[in-house]
């Protein structure tokens, strides 16, 4: 304890007043004033990360999303190495189809200061699956989120979708679906993709429906389920009276 005491008093009235600011704002309810706490602390210290990361989190809960770019940037500027605050800019940026390339870049960054997070991959590759033409490097980052986390049902399930686009590929779609359901067989997203790729055959149909019909019984309120299922029942209904 006397160590402890003797610490406090050794430090300067500017870092005592930090150090309060900072309980403070840690306490504080109200973002507004939050806000005002942090911006204080950074006049004080501007090269304090803590509180650039916590402005930058209350600007992004109120959707003041260029200035909570700014303060991530900060945060990377001063620690080039903060994972963390390049996922978080990277999730600013995808709120925008015109900072696409930027969050890109980040989760790119994020792969070279971290070459076995599976999730950045999985991430990248979901940018890149937007674009038939960059098709073969999501697939490529697919494989290797799934290489290194085989467990991750949200990476067989994207991949999954990837191969569907290609009746070639139909196959390795079905074999993911089923693998996401295997491994979250409470989640509803397996059986609705696996249920719009039977669907596009005659012959599985009928487990198009039952697949629908799961995806409901385990998220009723889901829109999207329910209206795949009504297309496919007008589908079955036209089909008998042909």
């Amino acid at each position: 304890m006397k160590d402890l005491e003797k610490d406090y008093d050794e430090l300067s009235e500017s870092e005592i007043e930090l150090e309060r600011l900072m309980d403070e704002a840690f306490d504080e309810e109200d973002d507004d004033k939050a806000i005002e706490l942090f911006s204080s602390i950074i006049r004080l210290n501007p090269d304090n990360i803590e509180a650039y990361n916590n402005r930058g989190l209350y600007y992004l809960r109120n959707d003041e999303l260029e200035k909570a770019i700014a303060d991530f940037s900060k945060v990377i500027e001063l620690d080039p190495d903060d994972i963390e605050a390049y996922y978080t800019r990277a999730s600013v940026y995808l709120r925008s189809k015109e900072t696409d390339k930027e969050a890109l870049a980040d989760f790119t960054k994020i792969i070279e200061l971290s070459p076995d997070d599976a999730f950045a991959y999985c991430f990248r590759a979901d940018f890149y699956a937007q674009n038939e033409e960059t098709s073969q490097q999501a697939l490529e980052d697919y494989n290797k989120a799934i290489e290194l986390d085989p467990e991750d049902a949200s990476a067989y399930l994207y991949r999954g979708r990837l191969y569907s686009k290609n009746k070639e590929t139909h196959k390795e779609a079905l074999f993911d679906f089923n693998k996401a359901i295997e491994l979250e067989p409470d989640s509803s997203s397996g059986y609705i993709y696996r249920g719009v790729l039977y669907s596009q055959n005659k012959s599985s149909q009928d487990k198009a429906l039952s697949d629908f019909n799961k995806a409901i019984e385990l998220d009723p309120e889901d829109a999207f389920s329910s209206t795949c299922r009504e297309e496919l029942l007008r589908t079955m209904r036209s089909n008998k009276e042909i």
